[in-house]
């Protein structure tokens, strides 16, 4: 049996749980708390990867946008591997 995705022990969770996080979690709770923080940091450090990534990439004419849409499809599917 899976884990649920949307879980409050951040502790442990790797970059893509918390962005999976920032998109099953209510607006409210991932406000100002720990979570947000923790997830707008998630949300910093991605993009932050995506831009590295894309300079890297560009002779391959690879774009961030390219990038960024990879990123959701393995977020849309963490999400669905944690859903009962």
């Amino acid at each position: 049996m899976h884990e649920p995705c949307v879980s409050h022990d951040l502790e442990n969770r790797s970059l893509l749980d918390l962005l999976a996080l920032d998109q099953t979690l209510p607006r409210v709770e991932v406000g100002l708390t720990d979570f947000g923080k923790k997830i707008q940091a998630a949300h910093l450090q991605c993009d932050q990867s995506i831009q590295r990534a894309a300079s890297q990439l560009l002779d391959l004419e690879i774009s961030e946008h390219d990038l960024r849409m990879i990123v959701l499809a393995r977020i849309a599917r963490r999400m669905d591997d944690h859903r009962p």
